[in-house]
């Protein structure tokens, strides 16, 4: 059976190349602080089972839209 969502988050987000091993040579995406950011990613929070990424997006903005498109409310940031 499918869970709602219950909550949203956006995070900047960057790409880390992991080559140091070359046997293990690959790639990873990390959070980050915004000013930091490559992209931002949109999650849904699915009840007692963490995070779904949405999509990934060029600007917050984008994110935020996507978000508002979703639940029909602006984004606010919860607190932590």
């Amino acid at each position: 059976m499918l869970k709602p969502f219950d909550h949203y988050e956006i995070h900047g987000c960057q790409q880390i190349d992991d080559c140091g091993n070359p046997d293990k040579c690959g790639s990873y995406v990390e959070t980050c602080p915004d000013a930091e950011a490559m992209f931002w990613t949109l999650y849904g929070h699915i009840p007692d089972e963490g995070v779904l990424a949405i999509g990934d997006y060029i600007s917050r903005e984008a994110a935020e839209e996507m978000f508002f498109r979703i639940t029909g409310r602006v984004f606010r940031e919860q607190p932590a």
